[in-house]
C-alpha cells in the first residue's frame, strides 16, 4: 500500500488532530500493520490488504460476517485480552488499537512449564468471552473442505505428493471427530503461535501479563481447537501436549479428551498446509518474501502429516 494512501487512513481512523507519523510493522496476506504516532500517543493500525488469493485465504464464515471480528476485539479488550480498541469500521477492513509495550516470547519460552500453565489460563479467560449474536461459527471439517476447494480451484498444487493419501486420513479423522460427544463452542482466536502473544506490565501490576493479537481468524468453535493449534505451531511433542491440555483443563484429561486433541492437532496441521499450499500457489514458483520459509514450513508439516496419518 502506498504510502499516502496509508497517511490517508491513519488521519481519518486514528484519534487526534496533528499530524500522523506511520512506521510499517508487517505485510501479510491477508493485511498489513502499521505504528502510527499522533498528539504523544501511538498506535497500531491494520489495514486489509487485498492479495490474488485474499478471499480464498480467508474463510467463508469471515466474509459473510465481517463485522462480528469487531464485536470480539471489543469484548476481549475489555478483559484485557487484546490491545484496548479505538477505532474499526463497518467492514472490519481498518482496525486501530491504542499501543501496548511489551514483548513476544522467543521460541524456548513456549516450552517452560509456568508458560504453558499461563498459556492454558490465558485461553480459559479467551474461551470464557460471551459470545456475539451472530456469531460466526467454524469446524475443522469446514476449514478442510474450504481450502481444499479453493486449492482444486487453483488446477495446481505446490505440494502434490502425498496428497491424495493426506485427503483420506484427513477424511478418516473427521469422521472420528464427528464420532466424538459433542462440545459445544466458545470464542476461539484460531491463529494462536508466539508471535501473536505479547507480554505486558499493566500499570500497577507487579507481574506480567499476557493478551493476544490478530484475531482475523476468531470464529466461534470447540475449545479444543486453540490448544490443538497452540501445540501445532509450537511443534509441541506430545509430553507437552498433555502437559497444555492438563493444564487447561485443571485435571487430568480423560481418554476420549486426549483422542478430540490428537485428532484436531494433526487436523490443524492439515487445514495450515492446505492455506499454505494455497498462499503458494497465489505467487509465482512461491516465491517473493516469506516464500521461501513459508514452503519450508509446509514441507515440516506434510512430513508430519504423513507420519501420523494412521
Amino acid at each position: 500500500m502506498r504510502r499516502r494512501e496509508v497517511e490517508r487512513i491513519a488521519r481519518r481512523a486514528v484519534p487526534g488532530s496533528g499530524a500522523p507519523r506511520v512506521s510499517p510493522l508487517s505485510t501479510g496476506p491477508l493485511h498489513e500493520t502499521f505504528r502510527v504516532e499522533r498528539d504523544g500517543r501511538a498506535f497500531s493500525m491494520r489495514v486489509a490488504a487485498t492479495p490474488r488469493n485474499g478471499t480464498a485465504l480467508r474463510n467463508g464464515a469471515s466474509l459473510r460476517n465481517s463485522s462480528w471480528l469487531l464485536r470480539v476485539l471489543q469484548r476481549a479488550a475489555e478483559q484485557a485480552l487484546a490491545p484496548p480498541l479505538v477505532y474499526g469500521d463497518a467492514r472490519g477492513e481498518i482496525i486501530v488499537h491504542l499501543w501496548v509495550e511489551g514483548r513476544t516470547w522467543p521460541a524456548a519460552a513456549v516450552r517452560v512449564a509456568r508458560n504453558i500453565e499461563r498459556v492454558a489460563a490465558l485461553l480459559r479467560r479467551v474461551h470464557a468471552l460471551q459470545v456475539p449474536t451472530l456469531g460466526r461459527a467454524m469446524t475443522a471439517a469446514k476449514w478442510v473442505r474450504h481450502y481444499s476447494a479453493a486449492l482444486a480451484a487453483q488446477k495446481r498444487n505446490v505440494m502434490r505428493a502425498a496428497a491424495p493419501a493426506l485427503a483420506a486420513a484427513a477424511e478418516d479423522k473427521l469422521q472420528r471427530l464427528q464420532a466424538l460427544p459433542a462440545i459445544t463452542g466458545v470464542v476461539c482466536h484460531s491463529d494462536l503461535h508466539r508471535l501473536n502473544l505479547l507480554e505486558y506490565r499493566p500499570p500497577r501490576a507487579k507481574a506480567g501479563a499476557l493478551l493476544l493479537l490478530d484475531w482475523e481468524y476468531a470464529h466461534v468453535a470447540e475449545p479444543f481447537w486453540d490448544l490443538a493449534g497452540w501445540s501445532a505451531n509450537n511443534d509441541y511433542p506430545e509430553v507437552l501436549q498433555r502437559r497444555l491440555l492438563a493444564a487447561y483443563l485443571e485435571r487430568s484429561a480423560d481418554q476420549a479428551e486426549w483422542m478430540r486433541c490428537t485428532l484436531l492437532q494433526w487436523l490443524y496441521d492439515y487445514v495450515c498446509l492446505l492455506w499454505s499450499e494455497l498462499y503458494l500457489s497465489s505467487r509465482r514458483g512461491g516465491g517473493g518474501r516469506g516464500g521461501g520459509e513459508l514452503a519450508a514450513r509446509a514441507a515440516l508439516l506434510q512430513s508430519r502429516l504423513i507420519a501420523g496419518r494412521d
